[in-house]
């Protein structure tokens, strides 16, 4: 049965016999076993990669949209704000840069800034000159201007678009990248996409109407941010993200295994048409040297087309490190599988090497020229082993070859006869090309003749293009003249619908006759369908008994009138009657003109007097009343510093005094609102504030259910700060979020945060309250105005918090819910500074030692009212000095002119001869003695008089002062 198998085996090819004696000891068994291992740890590796693939897809969105969301909030405050909305109204394009500028330096990720007006047309961009080009960004800007409402998208902008732009932003966009990045991927693609992708916010500006008249568009260009990558980067340290335009990543952190960046290459063809069917795509993918396990997901523009991807990828080489073990024992097992089978195929081959050798033998001999040379063949002859079938074949070869050198001696005759035959025929030829010269000769004689006919066609042609040139000539008059006539016909429709304000011909029953272009477009319909209809309807109104049209047609003379639109808007009319001979009687030109805005201007101006002689009333009062208040303060301080006063007396002195400090802070907020007062900064903690603001009002807030949470980011930068100003600034916010709360009935909640972002310290004010209706959000920061009941509010405290934060170099914006809840944000930039200055440093020894220095100078004091020189006569006694004092200038002259004075304290208003007059009178008397004034002023944020205090360069102290504040500016002038 062996040797029968043998034979078997024997007489099969030689290619079964090696396969089946690879696969009957190793390859079998190991390719079953290779098949089921791969597959179980595959399984279970790739569900882990697609779980971790997909968390990192989520992370990517939440970056994403993340960043739309910081330029929402911050083009919300910039759209309410009253300045922004009147530059974007007037379209003043120097303002609206000059903002964008400033936007720019809070937010640099941004790289695209628009202001168009409510037609979607540009009237400023930040990064060039260009304006006045429509900017409908695939509907998103029409959308969010017709919603009132902001929008957030994600859009493709052309390289049309970007090109005003400038070029610095087009290189940072479309850099010229390497011939070898195109060569993998999308096969139609062959080289970078010639548009960006970028996401885009529109946010409405808001008339007091809440009316659109604008928008500010802002766009964050994904080709030249590499943000979200480095931030999933961050949060995953493992995991790559990829942002692709069309299929092209324009923002990546995928490497290839030489660490080159994958940016500008294609996205795999099967992931762009696994997002396009909808939702989530896998896919396991290869760059030069990597492999990848990737999640793509659908970028979608404002329609819902699909314009890229968003991919989060791991390396498959990180997950992968089980399936590798496994593969190489099954390689180490294969490998002494198959020395077995090398042991196996040498026996085999030592039974096949013998014959092969014979053979190659006889075909040796046939390439020495032995025709005879054939191989032994033992029967039978019909068999599967392939050597004896070549020998076989070999030996009827030999005899083909044979046969057909017979048959080729044979065709050799044959040709021989065919070149006999064809010589004969070349004989013929020569006598056929003999005819065919004679009848060439008789067809040129022929074309002679056709020239002649030719030359008589072309005198007639010639008489027949000097009429067509005079033709031509007449034709062309008649264009010109007809130019002309066109060209004048433009030029006043051009004028007519240029003007920007309403021009219609109108007959005497208020029928539209013809409009231009203005009305048309104001209206939204075409001039044939406005034909006929009343003119008042357009506006909502019904014909006045004063009508201006019915007056121009009757009287023949031009009539007008001012009419109030159905929208509020006020509109000039003016008529004008037709006096065309040609046109039918009783029709007239109107012209309308609306003039809102320059009432609205008037009336606004008038309010700007109003506030400008307030803040003088409230300048005066402040200052009368510092002088007794000073006197209050002072008189006060030196009876504690004094002693000798029992308990209950002490306490009720304590009481007096800051009481007089609480007045002196009422001053300081009506001056900081009657005229601008520079901040007093220190190198101060905000965290610091807002604790100090929170324990004055915990209490209160406890006993009505108000709950105050604290979320302050420790350690926060200090920065240079005011410090009892920003206390007036939270302790405002704090309030009104209070009164919110208690508007509501119920018990509520109010968060304050603060944090860190970039060079900015932001604060974050949080309320449960009733919110701010959408129709006053606008007006909230505006001086005098409230919502509160009478007697609750003045309407100045968001207004004074406004000039403290922006005087500080900050700004202050919110965002209200219409379910309910108002964010306040403010924002400090971080300023670098000291702990305390060195004049501070130095203060207090200097006011310590002062007492020791003073004794045996003199002072002389100058003021016109008694109170204050009382106070500064005792206050410079119990410091030492020797006191003369004075009512008038004249009368200081006349001292400083007899003696010598180590100390002057002079007021700076008084009747008279005033500090500043006084001044100059003493520096052309004695100037070493003009050096020692220190002048005290009860408005010394009048502008006039800072200037005064700038060009002296003298210590000056300001009503109401303490005594320790008094001593503090006398020892740096003494010690």
């Amino acid at each position: 049965m062996g040797r029968l198998m043998m034979k078997y085996y024997y007489d099969m090819t030689l290619g079964f016999k090696l396969t089946v004696a690879f696969l009957a000891v190793i390859l079998v068994p190991m390719a079953i076993l290779s098949y089921a291992s791969y597959k179980v740890i595959n399984a279970r590796l790739m569900k882990e990669a697609r779980d971790k693939a997909s968390m990192g897809l989520k992370a990517a969105w939440t970056e994403y949209y993340a960043r739309g969301e910081q330029m929402r909030y911050g083009m919300l405050q910039a759209a309410s704000m009253e300045d922004i909305k009147g530059a974007v109204a007037r379209r003043d394009k120097t303002y609206l840069k000059k903002m964008m500028s400033t936007w720019k330096r809070m937010r640099p990720y941004v790289d695209v800034w628009y202001v168009v007006d409510g037609d979607g047309v540009v009237i400023a961009r930040l990064n060039g000159d260009y304006s006045g080009d429509a900017l409908p960004l695939n509907g998103l800007v029409s959308y969010a201007l017709k919603s009132a409402e902001p929008k957030i998208s994600t859009e493709i902008l052309g390289r049309e678009v970007l090109r005003l732009e400038g070029n610095e932003l087009m290189d940072g966009i479309f850099p010229k990248p390497a011939a070898s990045n195109w060569a993998e991927g999308a096969q139609d693609l062959r080289r970078p996409p010639d548009e960006a992708i970028a996401l885009m916010v529109v946010t409405p500006v808001l008339s007091e109407r809440n009316g659109p008249v604008g928008a500010i568009v802002t766009g964050d260009v994904l080709n030249n941010d590499n943000h979200l990558p480095e931030a999933v980067a961050q949060r995953f340290p493992d995991f790559f993200a990829t942002v692709s335009l069309k299929g092209a990543r324009v923002s990546t952190n995928l490497m290839d295994k030489s660490g080159v960046s994958l940016k500008w290459t294609a996205v795999p063809v099967e992931a762009l048409a696994g997002v396009s069917s909808g939702g989530p795509f896998f896919l396991e993918w290869g760059s030069p040297g990597m492999s990848y396990i990737s999640i793509f997901d659908a970028i979608r523009d404002n329609r819902g087309d699909v314009i890229g991807t968003l991919d989060a990828s791991i390396p498959r080489e990180s997950l992968w490190v089980i399936q590798k073990e496994n593969q190489r024992l099954i390689i180490v097992i294969t490998a002494v599988g198959l020395a077995i089978a090398f042991i196996s195929a040498l026996i085999s081959k030592a039974r096949i090497t013998s014959p092969l050798r014979s053979l190659s033998g006889k075909v040796a001999s046939f390439a020495g020229g032995d025709r005879l040379a054939r191989a032994g063949v033992v029967p039978p002859f019909d068999t599967g082993d392939e050597v004896k079938r070549l020998a076989v074949t070999f030996n009827s070869m030999m005899d083909e070859v044979v046969r057909r050198e017979e048959d080729g001696r044979r065709h050799l005759e044959q040709i021989e006869v065919k070149n006999r035959e064809l010589a004969g025929l070349n004989e013929e030829m020569k006598k056929t090309n003999e005819e065919l010269e004679v009848a060439y000769e008789e067809t040129q004689s022929q074309t002679e003749e056709l020239h002649a006919i030719n030359e008589e066609l072309r005198l007639l042609n010639e008489d027949l293009d000097r009429k067509n040139a005079e033709l031509k000539k007449a034709n062309t008059i008649i264009t010109m003249e007809e130019h002309e006539l066109k060209e004048a016909k433009d030029k006043l429709r051009l004028i007519y619908d240029s003007v920007t304000e309403y021009i219609l011909l109108v007959d005497h029953d208020y029928g539209v006759m013809e409009a231009n272009r203005h009305f048309t477009e104001r209206f939204k319909v075409s001039e044939p369908a406005a034909v006929g209809r009343n003119i008042y309807g357009f506006f909502g109104i019904e014909p006045p008994e004063d009508c201006p049209i019915k007056a121009a047609v009757r009287t023949g003379k031009p009539a007008d009138a001012e009419l109030i639109a159905a929208d509020g808007s006020i509109l000039r009319w003016r008529a004008f009657p037709f006096l065309s001979t040609e046109a039918e009687p009783g029709m007239a030109v109107v012209y309308i003109r609306d003039v809102t805005e320059h009432r609205n201007l008037q009336g606004r101006l008038m309010q700007s007097e109003k506030l400008s002689s307030l803040g003088e009333l409230v300048s005066g009062v402040a200052h009368e009343i510092n002088n007794p208040l000073t006197g209050i303060m002072c008189f006060s301080e030196l009876m504690l510093e004094q002693g000798g006063l029992d308990e209950d007396a002490s306490s009720k002195i304590r009481k007096i005094n800051e009481a007089s400090h609480r007045c002196k802070k009422i001053i300081d907020n009506l001056l900081t609102f009657a005229r601008w007062k520079r901040p007093e900064k220190r190198y101060e903690s905000v965290n610091r504030v807002i604790e100090n603001c929170v324990d004055l009002r915990a209490y209160q807030l406890k006993v009505e259910n108000i709950e105050v949470e604290t979320d302050l980011e420790e350690p926060l930068p200090y920065t240079m700060i005011d410090d009892n100003q920003m206390l007036q600034v939270f302790l405002n916010l704090l309030n009104n979020a209070r009164d919110a709360i208690h508007d509501t009935g119920k018990p509520g909640r109010i968060r304050i945060t603060s944090r860190k972002n970039g060079d900015r310290i932001v604060v974050r004010f949080e309320d449960t309250g009733k919110g701010i209706p959408q129709n006053v959000a606008g007006k909230i920061f505006d001086p005098f105005f409230t919502t509160k009941d009478v007697g609750r509010g003045t309407g100045l405290g968001l207004s004074i918090s406004y000039g403290i934060i922006r005087e500080h170099g900050g700004n202050i914006y919110f965002s209200s819910r219409p379910s309910g809840g108002t964010e306040f944000f403010v924002e400090l930039p971080i300023t670098a500074g000291t702990e305390k200055s060195e004049a501070a440093a130095s203060a207090g020894p200097r006011a310590n030692s002062l007492k020791s220095r003073a004794r045996g100078l003199k002072s002389l004091v100058l003021d016109d009212e008694p109170l204050v020189r009382d106070l500064l006569n005792e206050a410079l006694s119990f410091s030492g000095f020797t006191v003369e004092m004075c009512s008038s200038a004249d009368e200081a002259l006349k001292k400083i002119e007899e003696s010598d004075y180590d100390l002057i304290i002079s007021d700076i208003k008084m009747p008279g001869m005033d500090g500043k007059a006084f001044y100059e009178h003493v520096k052309r008397i004695k100037p070493r003695v003009a050096g020692r004034i220190i002048f005290i002023s009860g408005d010394s944020k009048n502008p006039e008089t800072q200037k005064f205090l700038r060009q002296t360069g003298n210590l000056h102290i300001r009503k109401p002062f303490t005594v320790g504040q008094l001593n503090d500016i006398i020892a740096k002038l003494i010690i």
